[in-house]
């Protein structure tokens, strides 16, 4: 239980907030660099403490649980340096938003190796959605665009696509977890019962030979 609630903790809370300021600069692209820049600051920032929470939760056992905790001290001491001094990334706001999303790319195909592992034969669907997001990533790091408008538009869509695909994935990948213990409960149960069988016959066979 402790692990479903570190995902979805991880998973919504970044996604939420990538959906609300995804939708602001697509509506609204010439809001304010300050408030944007601050969003971004909140969105890293909680994104790291998530990842830094769940590796002190549960990832200590887990190979992946390192790396965790590598790129959610530093997502997190960014996140809150760009909240003090949204000002010093106003000239790198492309690199920030497209390291956020290679970031979250890496994250989904994380995810797509641990549905493989509860033997969920969608496994490959958060591998396309991670492979796409890391391309957006990309994109707007090479920043091809001609206006601060247009720019801002294009990461409002990205955002928006990331916080969006990530809900979508919380739901599965919860479910395919639940399906895989339910699986192991049923299968441990029947050899429970069948080595129940086994000692009564081994039982019933010693009590006819007295």
């Amino acid at each position: 239980m402790k692990f479903l609630k570190s995902i979805k903790y991880n998973l919504l809370s970044s996604a939420i907030l990538c959906i609300l300021l995804g939708i602001v600069l697509l509506v609204y692209p010439n809001t304010s660099l300050t408030v944007v820049c601050r969003a971004v600051g909140a969105i890293v920032l909680i994104t790291g403490l998530g990842f830094v929470g769940s590796y002190l939760r549960v990832g200590k056992t887990k190979w992946f649980g390192k790396i965790e905790l590598v790129f959610g001290s530093i997502f997190a001491i960014l996140g809150g340096f760009i909240v003090l001094y949204p000002l010093g990334i106003i000239s790198i706001i492309p690199l920030v938003f497209g390291i956020l999303l290679v970031y979250h790319g890496i994250a989904n195909m994380k995810q797509a190796f641990e549905l493989h592992r509860y033997k969920d034969k969608g496994w490959w669907f958060p591998v396309l959605i991670a492979a796409s997001t890391i391309a957006l990533g990309v994109l707007i790091m090479k920043n091809p665009f001609g206006t601060i408008e247009m720019l801002m538009r294009i990461i409002g869509v990205c955002l928006l696509y990331d916080g969006l695909m990530n809900t979508m994935l919380v739901g599965r990948f919860v479910k395919s977890i639940r399906n895989f213990r339910k699986i192991e409960e049923a299968e441990a149960a029947e050899q429970a019962e069948e080595a129940l069988v086994d000692e009564s016959e081994i039982i019933e066979g010693e009590y006819k030979e007295l």
